[in-house]
């Protein structure tokens, strides 16, 4: 590696990461275990593959949150503990959805009493840089 490219690499300090929006809620206490989340597909070609594979069993769009920090949603149709991305993935494949995109951003698609669960972490952190 050249002593330029190094130099240049530095230059620009990457900003951190921010904490995943369950992260975000599990350590800010928001949610209590046993609190109930429903999904919701986020647009009408996901609403269209899952539609069917959703009616048959209500429970697929149920899951319940747990204060577990790497899986923190608790899918009422298989009784296991899931990250809310990963349910998602999962959800596709067992809905044998071909063309499911290759990662999604779970919080966009699991509501807490209405409201996104990204939505919901993204207030908690606006409200803690305000104090």
């Amino acid at each position: 590696m050249s002593t330029d490219y190094r130099a240049k690499a530095h230059q620009h300090p990457r900003k951190p990461r921010r904490p995943s929006s369950a992260t975000i809620l599990l350590n800010a206490g928001e949610l209590g275990p046993g609190t109930p989340l429903e999904f919701r597909p986020l647009n009408s070609t996901e609403e269209a593959a899952l539609r069917d594979w959703l009616t048959e069993d209500g429970r697929r769009s149920r899951a319940t949150w747990t204060n577990n920090r790497r899986y923190s949603l608790l899918w009422e149709f298989d009784g296991k503990h899931h990250s809310p991305s990963g349910l998602v993935m999962t959800m596709y494949e067992l809905a044998g959805w071909e063309e499911s995109p290759i990662a999604v951003q779970g919080a966009t698609r699991w509501y807490i009493e209405g409201e996104r669960m990204d939505r919901r972490a993204e207030r908690i952190l606006e409200k803690l840089e305000e104090e």
